[in-house]
């Protein structure tokens, strides 16, 4: 049992053969219909090519090529489709992103509050908080996320494609960067995600491949995203603590 969405928007390179995905989200989310939107060249993921950068400019995240921007223009397409449809709860995802098996419990638990919550527009089931790793518990397995990059699976409602949609104009504006770093610049799109996260890139992304290169690291995307996840939770509970230690010594 997997968050309940209607449908499921895949953006996947038509070279590559889907049968592995697919029966997995066939297997994951049974009855959800699971649209492919299959496309020519390197435009899927961020994986390849050869990038020169300097360590300063992969931090940076300003490097932006034109995989990036094909990238950036078939989520939105993926959006369109999804909002025409009108489908009120939608999945996004890259073809290299893989799902996790989680516990009916949890999941339940997720559900509830995406059905009952006012509050959020996209729900990520896999993120990264950077440059600042912050986060907030919501609930055991919600959390307010404060800039999270990483736009291989998520979860929009309506308000969420309508907010996308109407900041890049259905495509035409706001579009020359990595889609995961404009959803942290639209104005208001609240954003939540699953925790623990629960969706991994099957294969690291090429920027975060030659920042561990020029580190002399040894260290998975996924690992570093679970490294990220529990440190964003606690850097604000430690902020607080610490704040009210010295407001205590400033006052009494």
């Amino acid at each position: 049992m997997l968050p309940v969405v209607e449908s499921i928007h895949v953006l996947k390179l038509r070279k590559n053969d889907k049968s592995e995905l697919e029966n997995q989200l066939t297997e994951k989310f049974p009855g959800t219909r699971i649209n492919f939107l299959e496309v020519d060249g390197q435009t899927v993921n961020k994986n390849e090519g050869s990038i020169n950068l300097s360590f300063c400019q992969i931090v940076n995240q300003n490097y932006v090529d034109e995989v990036a921007l094909d990238i950036t223009r078939n989520h939105i397409e993926m959006i369109k489709q999804a909002y025409e449809s009108e489908a009120k709860c939608v999945m996004f995802m890259e073809e290299d992103s893989r799902i996790e098996n989680v516990g009916a419990k949890k999941c339940q638990s997720v559900n509830n509050w995406l059905a009952n919550s006012p509050k959020w527009d996209i729900f990520y089931l896999g993120y990264c908080n950077y440059p600042m790793p912050v986060s907030f518990l919501v609930t055991t397995n919600v959390v307010k996320l404060w800039n999270p990059l990483a736009a291989h699976c998520y979860i929009l409602n309506k308000r969420g494609m309508e907010k996308i949609l109407n900041y890049t104009e259905n495509g035409n504006k706001n579009m020359k960067i990595h889609v995961d770093k404009m959803y942290t610049k639209i104005p208001f799109l609240n954003k939540y995600g699953m925790f623990p996260m629960i969706a991994f890139q099957n294969k690291d992304p090429a920027l975060f491949v030659k920042a561990c290169d020029k580190l002399n690291l040894n260290l998975s995307m996924r690992t570093a995203c679970k490294y990220n996840e529990y440190l964003s939770i606690l850097i604000p509970i430690l902020f607080i603590v610490l704040l009210g230690y010295f407001l205590m010594k400033l006052f009494f």
